[in-house]
C-alpha cells in the first residue's frame, strides 16, 4: 500500500503549482489594473467594427482543476490537468455566445471529466489592450465520484454548470492572451491560461 501511495504521488507534474501561482497573479494584476485604469483606454469605434467584422473566435485553454471534495489535499489527489476547447460567436461588441469543450486528464477513472458548456458571456470592462468578461455556461459531462460530497455516487453523465471571469491582453489584431478562474459543477475550480484566436 505504500508503495502504492509514493508512486501516485509522484505522478504529479511538477508544473501544477507553477500554473496556479501564474494564473492567479495574471488574474489579480488584471482586474486590479482594470478597475484602476477605468475611464481609459476606452474601445474606439475602429475596434469595435474589427470585432464585428471577426465575430467568430477559437479558444485554446489549458491549466488545473481543483477537485473540491477530494479526501486529500496532495497535488497529486486534489488537482488534475485539464485541456479545453472552445467557440465563441459574438452577439454585439460586449455580447458572446458558445460552446466549450472540456476534458480533465487522470489515470484514475474517478477523476477523469469529460464534457461541453453552452455558454454566453458579457464583458464587465474593455479596453484597446486588455478586458475582464464574466461567463456562465451550461452542458453535460461525465459524473465521476470525485464530484459528490460523499464520494459514494457516479453517473455516466450529469448536468454540468459554469461560471467563471476570463481576462484578456490583446498580443496582435486578432490574437490575445488569457487567464480564468472558473467554478464548475459545485466542485470544482479551474485555472487556466487561454489563448484566442479570430477567425
Amino acid at each position: 500500500m505504500g508503495e502504492k501511495t509514493k508512486l501516485h504521488i509522484r505522478s504529479a507534474p511538477p508544473w501544477f503549482s507553477k500554473v496556479i501561482l501564474i494564473a492567479l497573479i495574471l488574474m489579480c494584476f488584471g482586474i486590479s489594473e482594470s478597475f484602476a485604469g477605468e475611464g481609459q483606454e476606452k474601445p474606439t469605434p475602429e475596434d469595435h467594427e474589427v470585432e464585428q467584422k471577426d465575430m467568430m473566435r477559437v479558444g485554446l485553454r489549458a491549466g488545473v482543476s481543483a477537485f473540491l471534495h477530494a479526501q486529500s489535499y496532495r497535488p497529486a489527489h486534489f488537482i488534475k490537468p485539464t485541456t479545453r476547447v472552445e467557440f465563441g460567436h459574438r452577439l454585439a461588441p460586449s455580447r458572446e455566445i458558445g460552446i466549450e469543450l472540456a476534458g480533465t486528464q487522470s489515470e484514475n477513472r474517478n477523476y477523469k471529466l469529460l464534457g461541453f458548456l453552452a455558454f454566453a458571456r458579457a464583458a464587465l470592462y474593455e479596453s484597446s489592450t486588455k478586458d475582464l468578461w464574466f461567463r456562465g455556461g451550461f452542458g453535460m459531462g461525465t459524473g465521476p465520484r470525485i464530484l459528490f460530497k460523499d464520494l459514494s455516487y457516479e453517473k455516466t453523465l450529469i448536468p454540468w454548470g459554469q461560471v467563471s471571469l476570463d481576462m484578456r491582453w490583446r498580443l496582435m489584431p486578432g490574437m490575445h492572451l488569457g487567464t480564468a478562474i472558473a467554478y464548475e459543477n459545485l466542485s470544482v475550480i479551474n485555472l487556466l491560461l487561454s489563448l484566442d484566436f479570430k477567425v
